[in-house]
């Protein structure tokens, strides 16, 4: 997982990239999407992590 400061540094990174070698855009960018997808956009599949457990009556979370 990338932490806060590494994003930055990442974007930065892309940008300085794209700002020097335009025909990079589409290579970048796909990587670049790419990388967010496994990063940032990691929907839930099943129920909220945080859904009451029924083993104890409903009280606490599911580990």
């Amino acid at each position: 997982m990338l932490y806060p400061n590494q994003t930055i540094a990442a974007l930065q990174d892309f940008t300085t990239a794209l700002n020097l070698n335009p025909e990079l855009d589409e290579a970048w960018l796909s990587h670049g999407n790419a990388l967010y997808q496994r990063e940032f956009d990691k929907t839930p599949i099943g129920p909220h992590p945080l859904t009451p457990c029924p083993q104890n009556g409903g009280r606490g979370t599911k580990p």
